[in-house]
């Protein structure tokens, strides 16, 4: 299909408004912390108010696909801006509202992202159709901003916190989902998603989520590259939340370096995702999967439990970060590739799930081998069983690859 001057258009809108909701979503990530710390005084309560809003999220982007599918999905993500900037509205208006009622209102807004975010995530496919680009450069750029996003929206936060306290940041939040919600409901016209045959009866719920889940087990070239991703989760998530910190505390003995080992990883992900963006349809597929994965993921921890440098751990950092950036992309562009477009918001709601259990089981995993084994013991036994199961995954993928047939993707209409 050849590009339209309106599909481009409406793609940039769409782009714009993403990256806004996602620096609004990081700027609450600081806030709101910052707001239950200061009305209730405890930080176990800071700790139960994410769980609501991770967990709502999780479970809204596993269960909540079928009815948006029945909606809509571009009434569902307008929908579910509106929610959101109703639920932040109302927190950011009343911050002396009980902890309870705070937690309530987190957990609706929890879910209502999860519910907007998948829908979000399917329309992004008919929205680059329209525009006649190649997904794996978006899924690059998409990366590319979205880290540079998590770059700024934290120093953001903390400046709105300072400049109009918590309760004047969450309004931001509050007004960036606004905007958000006009933006795709006014400028972005996408092609239809696939639909189902007329003859085929429609179906309720439970069906539905089961003929989901049925079509997310049915590839197994995603269901591999998908079990990598969750691998590269777990030694993420024991990376930044155990063995760095600890690392610091013990070896340096300097908060402030913490900041600096997280910011080259940035630094080298945001370079890395630029050069995959560029080079994206001339890179062999698997071997950049493989290596990216490899390479992004034990290093990071083995030169922590091996090296006290502060130079040598920034540099081996900075170089995980560049070879890791292809990796989540190259899973983004394959699930648009291979899922057909009637089951993706139901298949990527339950397959980002399973990515996502990798977080706490990271940091819960790392904890413990470090309380039996010590600090180097417990960075190097938890980086063999992050490891061993990233190989594993990257076997199961390379296999189902090589059985599947190939099909090419279509190069981008010229302009």
């Amino acid at each position: 299909m050849a590009a339209s001057g309106n599909g481009r258009t409406g793609f940039a809108a769409f782009f714009a408004a993403d990256m806004l909701s996602t620096l609004g979503t990081f700027v609450s990530m600081v806030a709101l912390p910052w707001l239950v710390l200061l009305s209730t005084g405890s930080p176990a309560k800071m700790g139960i108010v994410a769980l609501a809003e991770m967990g709502t999220f999780l479970a809204a982007s596993v269960f909540a696909p079928p009815v948006a599918d029945r909606l809509g999905l571009k009434f569902t993500s307008v929908a579910s801006d509106a929610g959101s900037a109703l639920s932040m509205g109302a927190i950011a208006l009343t911050p002396h509202i009980g902890f309870l009622p705070l937690v309530v209102l987190v957990a609706v807004t929890g879910g209502l992202r999860g519910v907007g975010d998948r829908a979000k995530t399917v329309l992004l496919g008919p929205v680059v159709k329209l525009a006649g680009f190649s997904m794996k450069r978006v899924m690059g750029a998409y990366s590319s901003v979205v880290r540079v996003t998590q770059l700024v929206g934290a120093s953001i936060g903390g400046l709105l916190v300072f400049w109009f306290g918590a309760p004047g940041a969450v309004a931001v939040d509050a007004a960036s989902f606004v905007v958000c919600g006009l933006i795709i409901a006014v400028l972005v016209w996408p092609l239809p998603i696939e639909a189902k045959p007329t003859d085929e009866p429609k179906i309720g719920y439970l069906a539905a989520f089961r003929e989901g889940a049925r079509e997310a087990s049915r590839d197994q070239v995603v269901l591999g590259l998908t079990v990598v991703i969750f691998g590269l989760n777990v030694l993420n998530q024991a990376n930044n939340s155990v063995f760095v910190p600890l690392w610091i505390s013990s070896v340096l003995h300097s908060a402030a370096a913490g900041g600096s080992v997280m910011s080259a990883y940035a630094v080298g992900s945001v370079l890395g995702s630029v050069v995959f963006t560029a080079y994206a349809n001339r890179l062999p597929r698997h071997a950049t999967v493989i290596a990216g994965a490899l390479l992004g993921s034990l290093p990071r921890p083995l030169v922590l439990g091996l090296s006290h440098s502060l130079v040598f751990v920034l540099v081996v950092t900075f170089v995980s970060g560049i070879a890791g950036a292809a990796t989540n992309p190259t899973w983004g562009a394959l699930l648009y590739e291979r899922v057909p477009a009637r089951f993706q918001n139901r298949v990527f709601g339950l397959l980002t799930a399973v990515c996502a259990a990798g977080l706490p089981l990271g940091g819960v995993l790392a904890g413990a081998l470090v309380a039996g084994f010590g600090l180097s013991g417990g960075i190097v036994s938890t980086t063999i069983v992050g490891g061993a199961l990233i190989v594993v995954a990257l076997i199961w993928y390379r296999r189902a690859a090589a059985q599947s047939e190939t099909v090419p993707e279509p190069e981008p209409a010229p302009a």
